[in-house]
């Protein structure tokens, strides 16, 4: 006993009595898997000697460094059910708390496909699963109660990613797979730059076998200059010669291809935007500064030679270029569409037959590789059939759809829409200044301008409608204006 003074009461001193040095020591969950942790917290009277997490297996670990202000947590991923016990120490006191973490294995998803990745409007789907250990399943979107079955047929109505949720008592896993919804008539081959997978050297298709392998070109993601008009924001280019893709032939006796490109620097040579079937039985497509022209060729003879003026579209945005051929009833078409609202159009009737060779992109088949240029198709063998300056394309080329069948007017029209929107041409186009020479016949008239948009002039004598005639142009705009001056006829 110890003394004390006079008056004082005498009480007992014990040396070391019980101190509440762990408060709380809790989880989040009582059920665990690797791919599904639980969360231990807990809660201390500080300052501790230690504090120490022991799983029952010999593996401790040093929780002090987790703490602050008398609090932490750790995630803990058991693989079977363990006890972890919490040690806390000060002094001559020893606090231990427990608990049990009940562990297993969440469900397993080895598989979630769909039938098919890319789907016109109105097409179904079926997507198929193999899941192991789940009590329960969920397609979403929609929160779809799948259990007990493997598969499910769905019309989806725009672009979508479905997610599988498999749970079961030891926690969740989930799986996704995208389905790709085209507002237009699906393409029986389709290379997207943009798409996963391409590389400089090989551009995929992504619906077909028609993977085009490339030469001295270049994948450009994201685009140098973005395009303002069009969701294309890859593209493969080159700076012309001999340079570009190569494939198999499309040999479809009724063939719509379908090309988006952006031409770089053009001149008077022919440069070679797309092609297919070689020289003796084929058609190709190409361009110069004022026209894009177009070839087809039956047995060595060729059947077409037709062009499009360029004057007065939009170049410095994508244009799709949509050619369509009837081999069964010689009906051939070509469009061009740019992304203010112009169409150039041209229907002939010409026999062409698309052989075997391979198709060209950018340059005639195989040329990057030094193949002669009698494969271009629609030039024919003979020895003078070769346009003058006959050259790979110098731009961008964003996306390449090829159709086994013929696209009808609405059809282009749908797969414009699913690509670009119509942007807004020169504001109020108008002449904002004119002034005439009587003595030369000359005319100077300034007008508000596109840089890079070409421009034709025409005249008329009396203003009607059909009795208008080209004056002068294309003139390519450099500025907000442009002024020209040009000879008129005399009176």
């Amino acid at each position: 006993m110890a003394q004390s003074k006079a008056g004082e009461s005498r009480l007992p001193i014990t040396e070391a009595l019980t101190v509440a040095l762990i408060t709380s020591f809790t989880t989040d969950t009582g059920i665990a898997s690797l791919g599904n942790p639980a969360t231990l917290s807990w809660a201390v009277n500080e300052p501790l000697d230690s504090l120490v997490l022991d799983d029952g297996n010999g593996n401790t670990t040093d929780l002090v460094p987790f703490t602050t202000v008398g609090a932490g947590s750790r995630t803990v991923s058991p693989t079977e059910t363990t006890t972890y016990s919490m040690t806390a120490i000060r002094g001559g006191n020893t606090n231990v708390r427990s608990l049990t973490i009940v562990s297993g294995e969440a469900p397993g998803i080895s598989s979630f496909t769909a039938s098919a990745d890319l789907l016109e409007a109105g097409s179904s789907v079926d997507l198929s699963w193999a899941v192991v250990g789940a009590n329960s399943l969920v397609l979403d979107p929609g929160a779809t109660d799948v259990s007990g079955t493997t598969t499910i047929n769905l019309t989806p109505t725009a672009t979508t990613t479905y997610t599988l949720t498999a749970t079961n008592g030891f926690g969740s896993s989930t799986a996704d797979v995208l389905v790709e919804v085209l507002a237009g008539p699906l393409p029986t081959n389709r290379n997207v730059a943009s798409g996963a997978g391409n590389t400089d050297g090989s551009w995929l298709d992504r619906l077909g076998n028609r993977n085009w392998g490339m030469t001295g070109a270049t994948l450009n993601s994201p685009l140098t200059i973005p395009s303002a008009n069009t969701n294309i924001t890859a593209a493969y280019t080159t700076t012309g010669g001999i340079a570009g893709g190569a494939t198999p032939s499309f040999q479809y006796p009724k063939i719509s291809a379908e090309i988006w490109f952006r031409p770089g620097t053009l001149s008077a040579d022919h440069q070679v935007i797309f092609e297919t079937g070689g020289g003796q039985n084929g058609l190709s497509a190409m361009m110069t500064a004022s026209e894009i022209r177009l070839f087809g060729s039956a047995l060595d003879v060729r059947t077409l030679d037709v062009t499009i003026p360029t004057a007065g579209l939009n170049l410095d945005d994508f244009l799709q270029l949509v050619i369509t051929n009837n081999s069964e009833t010689s009906e051939y078409r070509a469009s061009v569409r740019d992304t203010f609202g112009n169409v150039r159009t041209v229907s002939e009737t010409a026999h062409i037959v698309v052989g075997g060779n391979g198709g060209g992109l950018f340059v005639w088949a195989s040329g990057a590789l030094g193949a002669s240029d009698t494969n271009l198709g629609g030039r024919t063998e003979a020895g003078d059939a070769s346009p003058i300056g006959l050259t790979g394309f110098t731009g961008e080329i964003g996306i390449v759809n090829v159709y086994n069948r013929i696209l009808e007017t609405a059809d282009i029209q749908a797969a414009f829409h699913r690509v670009a929107t119509i942007g807004v041409g020169p504001s109020g186009l108008a002449v904002t200044e004119v002034s005439f020479d009587d003595a030369s016949d000359q005319l100077t008239i300034t007008w508000n301008s596109i840089n890079g948009q070409a421009y034709l002039v025409q005249f008329s004598r009396n203003l009607k409608e059909d009795e208008w005639f080209e004056l002068a142009g294309p003139f390519t705009a450099d500025s907000e204006a442009t002024t020209e001056v040009l000879n008129l006829p005399p009176n």
